[in-house]
């Protein structure tokens, strides 16, 4: 009997934890004018700005504050002004900020390096197949 499932809830848990502790990583909030971050920190899924987390992996996150998280979920009205004026530059810093919270969470011992490395493939995929389809423009 496999235990893959216990284990991929409790280092869900632990990365939970972790970011909550951490500052802001996402930071789109900043490319708002009159905009910046606040509010509790949490891990939300690394994907593009809008799209469901549906079958992200548990270590394919960033740690961002409230007002980033709603930015990128679309739940604050703000998120059409990114979309608009800045996709690529709050791509990049979803990319950058995925980044930044894992290199934490390796140094924290509670993802891998070989973990990391097989996600980021994937990410970088999707991506290309956003460019691909025209989702998604280089500024």
């Amino acid at each position: 009997m496999s235990n893959r499932g216990t284990e991929t809830t409790r280092r869900g848990a632990l990365i939970a934890d972790a970011c909550a502790e951490m500052a802001c990583q996402l930071r789109i909030s900043r490319l708002v004018p009159g905009h910046s971050c606040g509010g509790r920190v949490a891990a939300i899924a690394a994907q593009p700005a809008g799209r469901a987390p549906s079958d992200t992996p548990d270590i394919a996150v960033v740690a961002a504050c409230r007002n980033c998280r709603n930015l990128h979920t679309a739940a604050d009205s703000r998120y059409w002004y990114l979309v608009d004026t800045a996709p690529a530059a709050a791509l990049e810093r979803m990319i950058d900020g995925m980044v930044e919270t894992q290199a934490r969470l390796i140094d924290a011992g509670i993802i891998s390096v070989a973990a990391v490395g097989a996600e980021a493939e994937k990410i970088a995929d999707e991506i290309e197949s956003l460019y691909a389809a025209g989702d998604l423009e280089a500024e």
